[in-house]
């Protein structure tokens, strides 16, 4: 079931069955055939086809969660049973932007504990900028950002650590009709951090859709603007698993854009930084919704 639970896994990060098996070196029929497999044995359908290849149903999305820490905590398990206790680093230090803090799952910070109790982990939440800066200093072993800037790639090494799907939030009293430009155009509009990444990639985003927002207020906090969205006051384009998280005991509504607003989030680290296993063990488990 472990391999079963592994390929699914993959074929769900890919979108695609035929890469997926590709990547697996098994031929497609075969994976296919495992899917339905798996499909019978948890009763519903796991996958559905879309224009570019599969992505996952309800079903699917709480088997995919459930089997990718389950492998996770697998993979922990066999090489902690083959550590000693010198070779694990007792204090592992994390940077990240407050995006990626704001959506951290505290379920998963504490199947990290349980694996691993005598190591200290130390979260710095900062700006990138400073994030970087604190990596060169040797200050944090990481940092979880939105995908830099070519420039820097000389000095670090990157790796996909998620997506971040970006959605128009606001109060349900406020749209118009659920259109994302008439709803931006018509409402105070509350902005990121002039200087960050995150507004300059909006901005951008914004002027190819022909959209022209009234900033209203410049915020470093998405909390805050969200916030202010869900007391009326105007609208805000956020991270869509935190809107969801107001959501639910809110008047928010989120508006999709004509195409989607969509970032990679990055681990970075310095080039000559080696990752521990028990950072990319934390690194994954946090990575898990």
């Amino acid at each position: 079931m472990i391999d079963k639970l592994y390929k699914y896994k993959r074929v769900v990060e890919l979108g695609n069955i035929t890469k997926a098996a590709e990547e697996l070196n098994i031929t497609q029929p075969a994976l296919t055939s495992l899917l339905k497999k798996l499909e019978k044995h948890f009763h519903g359908k796991l996958l559905h086809t879309s224009r570019t290849g599969v992505i996952a149903t309800k079903l699917g999305k709480v088997l995919y969660e459930n089997a990718n820490q389950l492998l996770i905590e697998y993979k922990a398990l066999e090489d902690k049973l083959h550590e000693t206790n010198k070779n694990i680093k007792k204090n592992i230090s994390v940077g990240m932007i407050d995006n990626v803090a704001l959506n951290l799952s505290t379920t998963n910070f504490h199947n990290y504990i349980k694996l691993f109790p005598s190591i200290n982990v130390k979260l710095i939440i900062n700006d990138t900028k400073t994030l970087l800066e604190q990596i060169d200093r040797g200050e944090i072993d990481c940092a979880i950002i939105t995908k830099p800037i070519e420039s820097i790639q000389s000095r670090y090494k990157t790796s996909t650590f998620g997506l971040e799907n970006l959605v128009l939030a606001c109060n349900k009293n406020l749209s118009k009709d659920d259109n994302f430009k008439a709803t931006i155009e018509q409402n105070p509009f509350f902005a990121y951090n002039k200087e960050s990444n995150t507004h300059k990639y909006i901005w951008e985003k914004l002027s190819t859709f022909g959209v022209s927002p009234h900033i209203t207020i410049y915020s470093t906090s998405p909390e805050v603007n969200l916030r202010l969205v869900g007391a009326g006051a105007g609208v805000s384009i956020l991270p869509e698993n935190l809107v969801d998280k107001y959501m639910k005991n809110s008047e928010i509504i989120k508006i999709y854009p004509p195409e989607p607003l969509q970032r990679e989030i990055v681990i970075v680290q310095h080039k000559k930084m080696p990752r521990t296993k028990d950072l990319s063990y934390f690194l994954k488990l946090i990575s898990m919704k």
